[in-house]
Formats: C-alpha cells, structure tokens, sequence
C-alpha cells in the first residue's frame, strides 16, 4: 500500500563543536506527495537534498517542523510508522552473502517465513533481470547488477514508500538509461510511494510526475514542476528535451550560475 507524505516547516540545523549557531542546512522546507507518487528532488551539491530523505527515512531525527505519513508524525511510536525502502548511492551489500540471501535477508528481517523469503526474492531477482545470478556474491557483479541487486532488495520487502539518494550517479550513462527504464516498470507494476533524489534534470524529468526545485544552502524548496508528458516516455521525446531545458534554465537562473546555458 502507498503512502501519502507531508513535510512542514521543515529546519535543520547542523551542529559542530561548541559552536552555538551551527549550519543552517534546510530553511522552511514544504511540500506533499501522494500516494504512489513519484517524485524528484533536484537541487545542486550541498544544498539539503539527502538531508531531506535521511529525516523522512528517520535516520536523522533532529529537526524542526513536522514530518506525517499518512497524517501520522514521524516522531509517533514505531508502530504507527510505514515500512519504507532506502537506496543509496552505493549498493551496500553484504559481501559475504550472495544475491539471493542479500535479499532473503532482507525480507527475514521484516518478518518473513524463510520458505516464503526464497519465493519472493526469487520474483524480484527475475523482475530486476538477474536470473541466473542468484548465487553470485556482489564483488561478481558488475556496478549495474549490484545496483539492480539493491534495487529488488528495496522493492522485495513491500515497503509503503522508497527512499532513493541518487542511485544512478556513480554508472555509465548507457547502464544509468537501462536501470531508469527497469525502475519505472516495477512502479509502475507496484505503485510505490518514491521519492527519488538527483542533481541530473534529464533524470528528474524522465522518470517523475513532480519535480522540486531546491535552491543553494539553506535549502528550500522554491518551485515544484508538474511533468505533465505520457508515460512511458522516450529520451528522444523533443517535449522531454524542450521541457528539461526550461527547468534547467529556470534552475540555473534561480541559484546563480545561468551564463547561457540551455541543458545539463
């Protein structure tokens, strides 16, 4: 089941030291996503973006302002919150497990039987397009296939919303367009809740139904573009093209940096 998220008045101030003023890191951060939404945040480096998702993920829980799930707030008992998935930048698989038992692991840990884990992970690993590697350990895999591993771990334990903090940044572009691609037909088969993280409008604009632009730190988010072109989209959409040039010259504009340009 999706999940429906509101953020109020979101501040997050980092502390150093003795220092009593800190970093200001988000200043009066707002906005909802809907149930089975996809979503981007796209800022530039430094300005809040993972910040956002590790409160929302509640890997950082000091803040200021209101974090609500389904009208539930973040800081309510462990019960009454949604089980989400995370993605990170890097993999982080277990070394010593293979892909399968990655992902068994998983799904053991939330509560499933062991019989049942196999059945499911095995789905996944199917759906992600490595079967066949099921019993291969991530340093066998190439950066695409571990990332695809993480990405069916994610998906396989149900999660309410998925968390992802630029998945795709560290692959080539031609690995990057496959995974994109692969991403959006598991949404569209499950209808998760995702907020997904980049500084790369083409991937903002290719795979969300919303895009928040954020400016500089403190971080805020200053536009919200609705990405209003059928899906499933093509690269070589010139409606894509025409409207990530707008967005990245808005963008561009907008934090300081716009000497021409018409893409990123």
């Amino acid at each position: 089941m999706a999940a429906h998220i509101e953020v109020r008045n979101l501040r997050k101030v980092f502390q150093f030291g003795s220092s009593k003023r800190g970093l200001l890191a988000l200043s009066e951060v707002n906005f909802a996503i809907k149930p089975g939404e996809f979503v981007c945040i796209l800022g530039p480096s430094g300005c809040g973006k993972s910040t956002i998702l590790n409160i929302l993920g509640g890997l950082d829980a000091t803040y200021e302002g209101e974090v609500l799930v389904d009208g539930v707030s973040l800081s309510s008992t462990p019960s009454q919150k949604r089980r989400i998935g995370y993605i990170f930048q890097e993999p982080r698989l277990l070394p010593w497990r293979s892909v399968l038992r990655n992902i068994t692991f998983a799904l053991e840990s939330v509560g499933h039987p062991r019989s049942a884990a196999r059945e499911t992970a095995q789905s996944f690993i199917n759906l992600v397009g490595l079967t066949g590697f099921e019993h291969h350990y991530p340093y066998q895999l190439s950066g695409g296939m571990q990332q695809r591993t993480s990405i069916a771990r994610a998906f396989a334990v149900d999660p309410d919303i998925l968390y992802m903090d630029e998945p795709f940044s560290s692959l080539d572009e031609i690995t990057a367009r496959s995974l994109r691609e692969e991403l959006l037909e598991i949404w569209r088969k499950t209808h998760k809740t995702i907020l997904f993280v980049t500084h790369n409008s083409m991937e903002a604009t290719f795979l969300s139904d919303r895009i928040f632009l954020m400016t500089r730190r403190p971080g805020r988010i200053y536009e919200e573009v609705t990405v209003d072109l059928p899906r499933p989209r093509a690269l070589d959409d010139p409606r894509l093209f025409a409207l990530n040039n707008r967005i990245v010259t808005n963008f561009l504009s907008t934090i300081g940096e716009l000497r021409g340009a018409r893409g990123a």
